[in-house]
């Protein structure tokens, strides 16, 4: 990518950069192992440099509005851009065994503030097991879900020693999860948005 004359950023070593020259528009391009994220200002500049790429690596090409990134969802429109994780969202749901549960309205009970490391009986080896795995699926999903932060940093202090309580609170965030699956992060886009597309 270097001699393509792109530079790594300086905060992130997995994000390439290229400015503007020569009539060039500035692109960006984020990489991790053998995925690339491709942002560009012009569509020429995308295709001569995915020319080049296919001269030195074999490449598949998502291409449109809808795309997927690590796991995120990521839809252009006229309106802007709406990263999700729906994907992640339905395999918590499963996972906690909720596809035909009813949603909650709030990430975590009213009683949450009552509820201590003390709280509840101890669970077994299965369902400690379970608890620490949805955990850090909630973790992945705050990527593109603010709204589960607080929730998910709550039910992370008990990992190591997780209760009946905390198990009914992580039920009550999945339970929230189930009826809020599709929201995400959307930015507003305008005229001379940039296009995403993405080469594997």
């Amino acid at each position: 990518l270097e001699a393509l004359g792109f530079q790594v950023l300086a905060t992130n070593p997995g994000v390439f950069v290229r400015e503007e020259k020569n009539e060039k528009g500035k692109m960006y391009i984020a990489t991790y192992v053998d995925d690339l994220l491709i942002a560009y200002e012009h569509q020429e500049d995308y295709t001569e440099l995915l020319t080049q790429l296919r001269k030195k690596f074999p490449m598949t090409e998502q291409v449109g509005n809808k795309l997927q990134f690590l796991g995120v969802d990521i839809h252009t429109s006229e309106k802007g851009t709406t990263l999700s994780q729906v994907e992640m969202a339905d395999r918590l749901i499963t996972r906690m065994q909720l596809t035909e549960a009813k949603a909650k309205p709030a990430p975590l009970p009213q009683d949450a503030t009552k509820c201590t490391s003390k709280s509840g009986e101890a669970l077994n080896e299965d369902f400690r097991t379970q608890y620490r795995s949805a955990v850090g699926m909630l973790g992945y999903l705050t990527y593109t879900r603010p709204d589960l932060l607080y929730a998910r940093h709550f039910l992370s202090r008990y990992v190591q020693a997780p209760t009946t309580e905390h198990w009914r609170m992580l039920m009550h965030c999945a339970r929230y999860v189930v009826g809020t699956r599709n929201l995400g992060l959307v930015f507003k886009g305008d005229r001379q948005r940039e296009h995403a597309q993405e080469g594997r």
